[in-house]
């Protein structure tokens, strides 16, 4: 049995959703809820890529200031050093990496430019795909 090793292209959710760091912590919570994502690109007006905020930075953010926090800026939270790769970077480094800093999310360009993102659910699916590839679930219906 010949198995396929993800790539990073594959694994990524594609064309995510950017917010810009004027926007405020509602629009950034609202955001998330409506497209059921947690972790959002921050970049200016021309498409740079600035930094990465997660839903874990605006509930933070809501505890530290309660209900004036929702009217506060996205640029006064949000990480202004993430992890950004290539895309075609090596998947298993981007993971290993992601690991070993203990983040949730690397930024994916091409050409310098945003093409997706890579989360921990994008590498829970990556695994659980390659895990049924070495050994397939059941078939639905069978009898053992």
């Amino acid at each position: 049995m010949r198995l396929h090793s993800p790539t990073l292209a594959g694994s990524m959710s594609p064309f995510p959703y950017s917010i810009q760091p004027d926007a405020t912590l509602r629009d950034a919570r609202a955001m998330m809820g409506e497209h059921d994502i947690h972790h959002l690109p921050v970049t200016d007006p021309g498409g740079r890529i600035l930094g990465m905020i997660s839903d874990a930075d605006v509930l933070l953010a809501g505890q530290l200031a309660g209900e004036a926090a929702g009217a506060a800026l996205v640029e006064t939270v949000y990480a202004r050093e993430p992890y950004v790769v290539d895309l075609h970077a090596d998947l298993a480094e981007v993971v290993a990496h992601m690991a070993e800093a203990r983040i949730g999310s690397a930024i994916v360009t091409r050409q310098g430019k945003l093409a997706g993102i890579l989360t921990h659910t994008d590498v829970c699916r990556a695994l659980a795909a390659l895990l049924h590839e070495i050994d397939p679930p059941p078939e639905s219906g069978r009898v053992a």
